[in-house]
């Protein structure tokens, strides 16, 4: 008995401790400090892009980070500090120029670099591999603290602008909550990052007190939200995947199908078992149906994990006619009789939310069954009833989403936005007015362009406009991704005198001679539509073009031709906001 009760609390203990050995991430980084710029104050911690500090272009294209990386490596740059804007701009930018003409690298070396003066400068950013610490550069992110820490601690301010980036890193996805923390010495000969420093760092979450061991602090919690809308992706390399017998052929990004499949053979409920299936199928449509590689872009297991095959990239061979504008995604098991599993149907949710994410996926993709297709019995009844009540299936071709379907948002975290640098007034709701603007930028259709354009947009309206924050309530992408800039309950800064009346919507772009596309405009019209759903707008809300109400070229001329045959809109100014026809 006594062994019985002792055994029993070694498994309470070891439960427990698995809930509670862990940091927040808001305990890790709560700090409130002040940043100056100049001597204006700014209560958060803020970017600076490369364009603000001047950057050269890199004298030839970067290889692209796989995110999230799971190793972080702190280094210090071995120079003079700096104190202010001014000074650490000139100090990145000689070290970019030392990095490229004399040590030969195509552009500095650093993801990014931290100032004495607080903030963070943006150096191969989140997504560009760099060269700081040979042989460990793929899988990392190496962040260089201006200064040299052999002798003298960084200042509080640079090293809380550490944690910052840290936890915007992981709260986005760009950091894996398992990295591993080193400093640059663990890894190389150097005195990097210096023995001040290194003695900080050490007692953080996550860092590695044992480089042979891999041993390492204790690490980030996950909170329930986090852990519910990630999946586990198991990559080509650790399902042991054969090389592609050939090149193969790009896929044009965003694809417009999803298209879902069963493997047909038998279900796999083990991540040893479902290794063992796909390299069985990948064996089979290399050897006996002389394909190149495994004919799937992703296989979703009974273990709820996803399986890397061709991937969001690669044209696959899953149905024909369609492989060049479509993700094929087979589920491993037959699905005639039998559903899958819960954890199954989730991770093939996530996967395609996560397709949409990154535009890989258009925002109105199609969703369909093999079998719509093919003479084929995939994916199999079973599954097949399920996809159907399933958002974006369809029957055929002709899907219209307009009438029930809602805007695909791009939160403030998603794309890493600043905090206002002031409290900012509250609308009173339902509102009268909207005002559709452009920002008079570039467009954009990459997800990870458009979210560097809204930051930007976002760093000229604080730095240059002085503005508290961003200045519009919602901005919309090419793709008709909306992103959420002072949302619903905020009062804008973006037409003087009709802020505290108005939802203002600006689409990226410039539009005196270009038109925005389809999605654009589309997903401008669901987010009015959503705000007189939400009681946001009032359901007799007035439509006018930014150059109504202010002395201003936009929208340009195309766009407000456009919105000049919508509902509600205003053909002649009216202070009042009565329409006038």
């Amino acid at each position: 008995m006594l062994i019985y009760k002792i055994f029993l609390l070694t498994i309470l203990h070891a439960v427990y401790s698995e809930n509670i050995n862990c940091v927040n991430l808001n305990d890790f980084y709560n700090y409130n400090q002040s940043v100056t710029i100049d001597g204006d104050p700014i209560p958060t911690i803020s970017y600076v892009s490369r364009t603000d500090w001047i950057a050269q272009p890199p004298n030839d294209e970067l290889v692209d980070l796989i995110l999230p990386v799971h190793r972080i490596i702190i280094a210090h740059t071995a120079t003079e500090p700096c104190t202010t804007l001014a000074q650490c701009v000139f100090r990145t930018r000689d070290i970019q120029t030392f990095h490229i003409e004399a040590r030969g690298f195509d552009d500095i070396a650093y993801n990014f670099l931290i100032g004495g003066d607080g903030l963070i400068y943006i150096g191969r950013g989140w997504n560009k591999i760099g060269v700081t610490t040979k042989g460990f550069n793929n899988d990392s992110l190496s962040i260089g603290l201006i200064g040299s820490f052999s002798s003298v601690a960084p200042p509080e301010i640079q090293i809380n602008a550490v944690k910052f980036l840290i936890r915007e890193g992981l709260k986005t996805g760009k950091i894996s909550y398992d990295f591993k923390l080193y400093g640059q010495n663990q890894l190389i000969n150097t005195t990097s990052p210096g023995e001040k420093l290194i003695k900080i760092i050490k007692t953080w979450p996550n860092f590695v007190t044992d480089v042979n061991s891999g041993s390492q602090n204790v690490t980030f919690c996950k909170t329930q939200s986090q852990q519910d809308s990630s999946f586990k992706l198991i990559t080509r390399k650790n399902w042991l995947a054969q090389p592609p017998s050939s090149l193969l052929s790009d896929l044009v990004h965003p694809t417009k199908y999803v298209i879902i499949s069963q493997t047909a053979t038998d279900t796999c409920d083990t991540q040893s078992e479902c290794i063992f299936r796909v390299r069985l199928i990948q064996a089979l449509h290399m050897e006996s149906r002389w394909y190149d590689d495994i004919s799937y872009n992703f296989l979703i297991g009974g273990d709820g994990s996803v399986y890397e095959g061709r991937g969001w990239d690669k044209v696959g061979v899953h149905t024909r006619g369609y492989n060049q504008i479509s993700i094929g995604i087979a589920f491993i098991g037959n699905f005639n009789e039998i559903e899958p599993n819960k954890n199954q149907l989730e991770a093939a949710k996530l996967l395609i939310d996560e397709g949409v994410r990154k535009g890989k996926l258009s925002s109105d993709y199609i969703l369909k069954g093999q079998k719509q297709f093919a003479a084929t019995e995939s994916p199999g009844l079973a599954l097949l009833n399920i996809i159907k009540t399933w958002q974006h299936y369809c029957d055929d071709d002709n899907c219209d989403y307009s009438s029930n379907k809602t805007p695909k948002y791009i939160s403030r975290l998603m794309w890493n936005a600043q905090e206002p640098t002031d409290l900012l007034d509250n609308l009173t709701l339902p509102v009268h007015k909207v005002i559709i603007a452009h920002t008079a930028t570039k467009s954009c259709d990459e997800q990870t362009k458009c979210i560097q354009l809204v930051k930007s947009i976002q760093n000229y309206h604080i730095n240059s406009k002085n503005f508290h924050d961003i200045a519009y309530n919602f901005l919309i992408d090419s793709n008709g991704f909306v992103y959420e800039g002072r949302g619903w309950n905020i009062a804008g800064a973006h037409t003087r005198g009709f802020n505290e009346e108005s939802i203002g919507i600006a689409l990226i772009g410039t539009f005196t001679k270009n038109t925005p596309t389809a999605n654009q405009l589309n997903a401008t019209k669901l987010l009015i539509n959503e705000g007189v759903k939400l009681g946001k707008l009032s359901s007799n809300y007035v439509l006018y073009g930014h150059r109504q109400l202010v002395p201003t070229e936009s929208p340009g001329n195309n766009l407000f031709n456009e919105i000049s045959t919508w509902p509600n809109f205003v053909t002649n100014f009216n202070p009042k906001g009565e329409k006038i026809t």
